[in-house]
């Protein structure tokens, strides 16, 4: 799950990544308020032929809070996450009214089923600040909840690793050829004498079915003399990868 106070932009097919003008309040104000919710579960599986689920979202605020909920289908085009409005998933209620310490079930339905390949979506919540006070801005958290919804039939992650260059830099590409999403963490890079290299542009660990990331490799003295192959270690949902050769794409 992802949290923020709407200030990192995105990608909203159809829709607008909010925020800047909440984080040059926060800067400017002597005084800023967060309101504050909890959402359980914060990683929604459903498995295959499931067609609802429920989510249940708490107000740990002092204040009642308004809460808008979207559905967006959530793919990846060039290693950045794309969110496309869409009706293959709704949220009910749309939009509630949480008082503080209270709690609203939302009920996330599929309206059609799910064949071939993992679907992904993102469900946003959204809060809506009430009138601040004067002096101080209510800032407006915004949650970001991944789902997987399963095939009926039996499908998984097929994710193979290469490096490139090109006139930016040398990057390391992960392509998953699979059906299914996978997770990669705890992600280090190495050339074959064992010398450590630095991956930069950190990003959430998902990969989803047919999609590409990218890591940038920093720039280095060993990077420019290297060959390969490199030694890469990892952590993935299908398991650990313990000095996996990889090469440069040819």
């Amino acid at each position: 799950m992802e949290i923020s106070a709407m200030t990192r932009p995105s990608i909203l097919r159809g829709g607008v990544a909010t925020g800047a003008l909440a984080a040059a309040l926060l800067c400017l104000s002597p005084a800023a308020q967060a309101q504050s919710l909890a959402v359980n579960p914060i990683n929604v599986l459903m498995a295959p032929g499931q067609m609802a689920t429920l989510l249940t979202v708490i107000n740990q605020g002092q204040a009642e809070t308004a809460v808008q909920i979207r559905a967006f289908v959530w793919s990846q085009k060039d290693g950045i996450d794309v969110l496309t409005p869409s009706d293959d998933v709704v949220a009910s209620p749309p939009l509630t009214r949480i008082v503080p310490g209270g709690t609203q079930i939302v009920r996330l339905v599929l309206r059609k089923p799910v064949i071939g390949r993992e679907a992904t979506y993102r469900i946003l919540l959204d809060q809506i600040p009430a009138a601040a006070e004067a002096g101080v801005v209510r800032v407006a958290l915004r949650m970001s909840l991944p789902v997987f919804a399963q095939p009926t039939t039996r499908v998984a992650p097929k994710v193979s690793f290469h490096i490139e260059r090109d006139a930016t830099g040398s990057y390391l590409v992960a392509l998953n050829d699979g059906a299914h999403h996978d997770a990669i963490r705890d992600l280090t890079l190495s050339t074959a004498n064992g010398t450590a290299l630095k991956l930069e542009d950190a990003q959430l660990p998902y990969i989803l079915a047919g999609a590409t990331r990218r890591w940038h490799i920093a720039p280095d003295a060993a990077l420019a003399s290297a060959t390969g192959p490199f030694m890469l270690t990892a952590s993935t949902e299908t398991g650990v990868l313990k000095r996996l050769p990889v090469a440069f794409r040819p």
